[in-house]
């Protein structure tokens, strides 16, 4: 694979191993028995919903799904043998788009996997129920962070499907869950044909500036991200490349594979919509889209713009 995405996730699973989750007091560093809560909480919560784009592959790849984290208040609390308990709900991983795993699809890592540590750091002692859908997370005394690690057999994936599930914290060990980080949809995907680096060529219009608008300038690239299947997203920039386009970011690109027929929205800005009758399709023989949208009503408000990408490489 070109996209080296899997080796930055392993690099940050390795690197969580050497940092103490004990908090300290500001004004000296010294433990406080008393002082705080200890909580337990979903890292990429934040980032919801988490999911990871691989390039088509059909052997095993080991991916890091997320991970659940005990920060705690002093070292009495980092000391004890805590169990969480994870749970996919299957209603909220429905609605989320996402394809429950099948047994058939991934494995655990082996105990041999784990001791050989590296990229398997923080998967030790992390059980399921038959179907997946229970995760048992056991911290043994001292440990702060785990890694929920899924061994996916590439081969057997529907490229069409983002697979994960919404999982929540339904039992936190006797801790305190952080608001707002107890509940996470994770889950992979594969890119679609679409996914890459495109140089930006082309015009925007502006007419209350005619330096953000204008001719593009020479050099500038977009990065085009998977959303689905057929749907792609895009943070388009001003025409001097000084910054990107405000209230319409990210730019979702819906391609139909039948007609290479495109349709350009925005969440973030309801106006923005295909100029009618001009052009905006994909050519897959050159792995271009020739785009022509408008935003924002009539003029001076009123922005547009004509531009092609043409595909530069993978991310």
């Amino acid at each position: 694979m070109k996209k080296r995405i899997l080796q930055y996730a392993f690099l940050g699973v390795a690197l969580i191993a050497v940092f103490s989750s004990c908090r300290k007091q500001s004004f000296g560093g010294e433990e406080n028995p008393t002082a705080g809560k200890t909580f337990v909480w979903i890292t990429e919560a934040n980032s919801d919903p988490h999911i990871q784009f691989f390039d088509v592959f059909t052997d095993i790849k080991t991916v890091a799904l997320f991970t659940v984290r005990r920060d705690a208040a002093n070292n009495a609390d980092l000391k004890k043998a805590v169990t969480v308990t994870l749970t996919a709900d299957p209603d909220s991983t429905a609605n989320a788009g996402l394809t429950p795993f099948t047994s058939g699809l991934y494995t655990f890592p082996t105990s041999a996997d784990i001791a050989s540590g590296g990229i398997y750091a923080g998967a030790e002692g992390i059980t399921a129920n038959s179907d997946g859908t229970v995760l048992t997370v056991n911290f043994a005394p001292g440990e702060f962070a785990k890694n929920i690690i899924y061994k996916v057999d590439g081969s057997k994936l529907d490229l069409s499907n983002t697979y994960g599930a919404v999982w929540k914290i339904t039992n936190f060990g006797g801790f305190t869950g952080k608001v707002g980080y107890s509940v996470v949809a994770a889950g992979i995907a594969i890119k679609n044909q679409y996914d890459g680096v495109y140089d930006y060529t082309g015009t925007l219009h502006r007419d209350d500036d005619l330096t953000l608008g204008g001719p593009i300038k020479s050099g500038l690239t977009l990065a085009v991200s998977t959303a689905s299947a057929t749907q792609n997203l895009l943070y388009a920039l001003w025409a001097d490349g000084s910054g990107q386009i405000g209230g319409v970011n990210p730019i979702r690109l819906t391609t139909d594979p039948a007609t290479n027929k495109v349709t350009v929205t925005s969440d973030a800005n309801a106006t923005l919509r295909n100029i009618p009758d001009s052009e905006n399709s994909y050519n897959p023989a050159t792995r271009t889209f020739t785009l022509n949208f408008v935003w924002n009503g009539s003029d001076p408000a009123h922005r547009s713009a004509s531009v092609v990408l043409s595909y530069k490489g993978s991310r």
